[in-house]
């Protein structure tokens, strides 16, 4: 204990003097006061003060212990790249990049704790963010790849976590969230910033883009203008990762029909696809007074891709196994248009939000093939037409806060499929005359509520919801031969109707360091289906729904994270499930779902499982699922030897049971600039399938794991090494039993021999076996990027090649449920790009 001797009136130390291990201390002392001012104080006590007099005397001072809570602990010796204050989490960038680093994403991949997937997206603990903010400011609103994929790194101070983040300041406080946000600090606070190259190389490359940035306190916008043949897809830059833009994704993605050889596989596109694309977008928020925020986004982007394939398909039907081989060329085209316009106020007293979103899509997709010596041409129409807006009001009673909600969507399709020669399920498919299949869909809904929020009720936090759900659907479809309407059982008029009064209750119980929260939802949900092709109505949904969900929140310490979860949830089907009409989806399958409406009655527990110490900058997540389901529906697969597929949707009653676990760890050393990760996966689900009237338990499993290494030192040589493993298994007692085993290791080299040179080698490979194929896979890729920034200049020359050793063709396979896939395509050749970039 520290002991001081002060003149209370000039604050002047007189005397000064440490306890001895017994306690003890003396303090000799010259003044000519009349009073003395003893003062004892150290971290591990409560501050003792006491007047004494003048004099030579004897003192006893009692100690009491006392806690001192630090927030921040900054070593400016050995300072960790990762700090931790409170709920948020830095990242210093200048810790974990290097000079070989372009953009934001080039280092997001590497932080400890953060997982961004192939398309972006990016997860914080095993959760999709819910914010992406650039200095405070949602700018792009789930859109973030724009900003991830563009913004120089250099220009970037920190990304800071934000966890168990409310992004709605009135109800900080009062509503808890277990999502975290991010927040990307800037190095300055007002900046015109961007980068853009344009290049070309051979064979007949080009490749160009520009993307300016604007960032101060009151506007903020982000540009980004391209276009290429490289391989590389720019409409990638403007998904939407918000909650409504994965609504708005699902509902666009909805494919009526589905072209031969569409894409997929182990591969990224840019390895096969042959494409022109285009896109400009331009993001700007301007803040208004009285804090509203004004928020625009105008995008259109275009999609020009064509590829060779070669697909064999294993259909395992009983004791018998049906072989298709199907081959050619598959072009696909897509225009897209799309606006979205946000006002938003968001004080600690009002919170106001409405967004409009308009997408207008016009998609192409065209198939030369050869299906079993068959020459057929197949061709794809799909206009769509996208409408939503969310609005959102906030208003408070005294402590009560009523929270007013109205969502909007419209969507209209009007696909068309032509198939030359017609459709492999008619007996006439052997006709030279074209096969057509009109679609027209629509579908509207509305879903208002009000919430009613901060409310006590038995002694504890409640809130209530109610609200109403009204939509309709039109289903209108028709097939023909030539100019010859087929009619009857090939033509639909379906009309789906729901009008579903709900209301819900929630309990919450907040601790410091822990979270209880029970709600209660009920919904009576009221559908209608009506054919009126023969003027009927052929399901009448009433049912009473109840979907009780319960979250509880542990945190033990600062380091131990425990977020439990348990949850009904009963799904309807809507006119994309029930028809009685049969409807040709491609040349080899026809659908009818003359059925009941599909319910899914499921059921979920879900353990999440954290640990963090920014200290030493490790993160690790585990997260277990279990999951029970019930419907009354099932699709039966009629598979034919010629290869074409009836599938029906049957009244049947069935299970399904699913269990999965997902786990990660990753960590910095700061020593060696190396971030380390390893993350493993397994999913097991076993439903009821149908196949040629016989009904089956199907066991799936998939098994992930992965491991990688990022060594960043600030020497002259860096590396990044990859390995992924992946087995997925397909199981039906005496019918089938696939494996498949897939293993892309992949290292980079970065060789760094001067401040303003860069060279990074790439070696990437993909092994694949099976043992229902007919062919084993191994192919390898090598990638050269060279780069040297000219000195005393923004300018930049970057030389980039790929796919050095001159592979030709890549295999892959896909293993789902009773059908097992090969699939060989045709891969870019070798190709050498020369670009010229500049940076803001």
């Amino acid at each position: 204990m520290h002991v001081l001797v002060k003149n209370k009136s000039s604050s002047e130390i007189l005397g000064f003097a440490v306890s001895k291990e017994d306690g003890s201390f003396s303090i000799n002392v010259e003044s000519a006061a009349d009073s003395l001012w003893l003062v004892g104080q150290s971290m591990t006590i409560k501050k003792i003060e006491l007047k004494i007099a003048n004099t030579t005397q004897f003192v006893i001072l009692e100690a009491q212990p006392s806690v001192l809570h630090l927030e921040e602990i900054i070593v400016e010796a050995a300072k960790s790249p990762v700090l931790s204050k409170n709920d948020t989490i830095s990242f210093d960038l200048e810790r974990f990049s290097n000079q070989n680093d372009r953009v934001l994403l080039d280092v997001l991949k590497r932080l400890p704790g953060i997982e961004v997937s192939s398309n972006g997206a990016i997860s914080y603990r095993g959760e999709s963010i819910r914010k992406f903010y650039i200095e405070g400011l949602d700018l792009l609103e789930g859109r973030y790849n724009i900003a991830t994929r563009n913004l120089p790194v250099d220009a970037v101070k920190s990304v800071d976590i934000l966890e168990n983040h409310q992004p709605i300041r009135l109800l900080d406080s009062i509503e808890f969230t277990s999502q975290a946000s991010i927040n990307i600090k800037l190095k300055k606070n007002d900046v015109v910033i961007g980068r853009g190259y344009a290049g070309g190389g051979f064979p007949g490359i080009w490749d160009a883009k520009i993307a300016p940035m604007i960032f101060n306190k009151s506007f903020q916008s982000i540009v980004s203008i391209g276009s290429n043949n490289a391989g590389e897809n720019l409409s990638d830059e403007i998904l939407d990762f918000s909650k409504s833009g994965r609504r708005l994704i699902e509902e666009e993605s909805r494919q009526w029909f589905q072209s031969a050889g569409i894409r997929g596989g182990s591969l990224g596109d840019d390895r096969y696809i042959f494409n022109r694309s285009l896109l400009a977008s331009v993001n700007t928020i301007k803040k208004l007074e009285n804090d509203l925020e004004l928020k625009s986004a105008l995008d259109y982007s275009r999609e020009n891709i064509k590829n060779s394939f070669l697909i064999n398909k294993n259909y395992f039907v009983g004791d018998n196994v049906v072989s298709i081989q199907e081959s050619g060329l598959l072009s696909e085209k897509a225009d897209r248009f799309r606006v979205n316009l946000s006002l938003e106020k968001n004080s600690p007293t009002n919170y106001f939000h409405n967004r409009l979103k308009v997408t207008l899509v016009n998609s192409f997709f065209t198939s030369d093939f050869n299906f079993e010596n068959q020459s057929v041409f197949q061709h794809i129409r799909k206009p769509d037409i996208v409408f939503s807006n969310n609005f959102k009001k906030i208003i408070t009673i005294g402590s009560q806060l009523l929270d007013f909600n109205s969502d909007v969507f419209f969507i209209n399709q009007r696909p068309v499929l032509s198939s030359l020669p017609p459709f492999l399920g008619l007996a006439e498919s052997s006709l030279s005359v074209e096969g057509i299949q009109q679609l027209h869909f629509n579908r509207f809904e509305a879903d208002n509520y009000i919430s009613y929020r901060n409310i006590k009720l038995l002694g504890l936090q409640a809130s209530g919801v109610s609200g109403f759900v009204y939509g309709h659907s039109d289903l209108n479809t028709s097939a023909f031969l030539g100019n010859t309407v087929l009619g009857l059982p090939f033509e639909n008029k379906m009309y789906f109707r729901e009008a579903s009064p709900y209301a819900s209750l929630s309990f919450e119980r907040n601790r410091k360091q822990s979270q209880l929260k029970l709600v209660l939802p009920t919904k009576f949900a009221f559908f209608s289906v009506q054919d009126r092709l023969e003027s009927e109505e052929i399901d009448n949904t009433n049912r009473l729904v109840f979907e009780p969900e319960v979250y509880w929140r542990l945190e033990k310490g600062p380091y131990f994270d425990f977020r439990n979860s348990f949850r009904r949830k009963v799904s309807f089907g809507d006119l994309s499930d029930i028809y009685t009409g049969q409807i040709f989806t491609g040349f080899q399958t026809v659908q009818v779902k003359n059925s009941e409406l599909p319910v899914v009655d499921d059921y979920r527990l879900t353990l999440r499982q954290s640990f963090k110490d920014p200290l030493i900058s490790l993160f690790i997540n585990s997260t277990i699922s279990l999951n029970y389901s019930q419907r009354n529906t099932i699709l039966e697969n009629q598979v034919d030897s010629n290869g074409s597929i009836m599938i029906s949707a049957l009244n049947w009653d069935n299970i399904g049971k699913g269990f999965s676990w997902m786990g990660d760890a990753s960590k910095f050393v700061s020593k060696f600039r190396t971030t380390f990760a390893v993350g493993s996966s397994f999913n097991w689900v076993q439903r009821e399938i149908a196949v040629n009237e016989n009904f089956q338990f199907l066991n799936y499993s998939r098994t992930n794991a992965y491991v990688k290494a990022a060594y960043r030192p600030l020497g002259k040589i860096n590396f990044e090494l990859k390995y992924e493993y992946d087995e997925t298994v397909a199981f039906s007692e005496g019918d089938f039993d696939n494996h498949t085993y897939i293993s892309t290791p992949s290292l980079s080299l970065i060789f760094l021999p001067s401040k303003n040179q860069t060279a990074n080698f790439n070696f990437e490979s993909l092994t694949i076996n099976s043992n229902a194929g007919t062919s084993a896979a191994r192919i390898h890729f090598l990638d050269l990027e060279y780069n040297y920034r000219i000195p005393k200049s923004r300018l930049e020359i970057s030389l980039l090649a790929h796919n050095l050793l001159g592979q030709n063709e890549w295999t892959t396979v896909f293993n789902s449920a009773f059908v097992f896939v090969e699939d060989f395509r045709l891969l870019r050749p070798r190709q050498v790009v020369f670009r010229l970039g500049y940076a803001l």
